[in-house]
């Protein structure tokens, strides 16, 4: 069962050479973040991607940007508003937020850590030390123990201040593991109020509509996708209100569904013609 979740996790990864392709592609990371194999997969994915966007009037790739923007939108929504923060990432993979951010002037984050697998975490510090400027803290950890516990405690009291805020992420993760794995991984999100003075969470999310525009495309797409990465790709949701639900009664006490498509004008989001597949939580313990 160790050589399942250790499997399962690696999986991971390899979609993160795809999404940090895109990134780098669009200018958001330094030259490394992007890899050959993130590039192979791109050149795989275009003809689907140029199909999608004349049938539905959206492709994979503008919908990692939109929510990739949409996240960062939020986080510095949140700085803005509470001042000094902490960022927690997990399964950062190869994106560029944690370095890209804390480089900025008008941001007070006092503690980026990025939490990945032992290859991923590597390979991403060895890129992070040649850069100049402020880096994130990348760590390692089992994030799905099978003893139980909640080692994002462990983690977070280790590593952050509990006199700040704590903003936890998990772009591109729960989607590839099952509804039990991801509401225990909320459960731990939400029990870190208990450490820190609020604790706000933010995650993209795929849902499966039966009626939206694309939704076949959609379940296609999900089979291709868990064929390449070699295990199942779960869409937990048909709706949004669905996702909320689930949010609130696994410990946090406000919980949002935003679209990108109707965020309003965000800098660096594309834009999209049709309602966006993917979803970005914002949910607050």
């Amino acid at each position: 069962m160790l050589r399942d979740r250790f499997a399962g996790s690696a999986r991971i990864s390899f979609t993160a050479h795809y999404t940090g392709y895109v990134w780098h592609r669009h200018h958001w990371s330094p030259k490394g973040f992007d890899t050959g194999l993130g590039h192979l997969a791109y050149l795989g994915l275009a003809p689907i991607n140029r199909m999608t966007r004349q049938l539905y009037g959206f492709d994979l790739e503008t919908l990692l940007l939109q929510r990739h923007a949409l996240i960062d939108h939020l986080l510095t929504g949140i700085a803005g508003e509470v001042g000094p923060i902490q960022v927690l990432e997990l399964a950062a993979g190869l994106s560029p937020r944690g370095y890209r951010l804390l480089q900025s002037p008008q941001l007070d984050i006092r503690q980026y850590v990025e939490v990945d697998l032992p290859e991923m975490a590597a390979r991403k510090r060895r890129l992070i030390d040649r850069l100049p400027g402020r880096h994130p803290r990348i760590l390692t950890a089992d994030l799905f123990p099978q003893g139980g516990g909640n080692p994002l405690e462990q983690l977070s009291l280790g590593q952050f201040d509990s006199n700040l805020p704590l903003v936890c992420i998990s772009e591109g993760l729960i989607n590839y593991f099952d509804l039990d794995a991801v509401q225990r991984l909320w459960r731990q999100i939400a029990a870190l109020t208990l450490s820190f003075p609020r604790v706000d969470y933010l995650s993209d999310l795929f849902e499966q509509p039966p009626n939206r525009p694309g939704h076949r495309l959609m379940t296609l797409g999900r089979s291709l996708l868990s064929l390449a990465v070699r295990g199942r790709v779960h869409l937990h949701f048909e709706n949004d209100e669905q996702a909320q639900s689930a949010l609130l009664a696994n410990g946090f006490g406000r919980a949002a569904l935003l679209d990108p498509a109707t965020a309003g004008p965000i800098e660096q989001m594309p834009a999209s013609d049709a309602p966006s597949l993917v979803r970005v939580i914002h949910a607050q313990a």
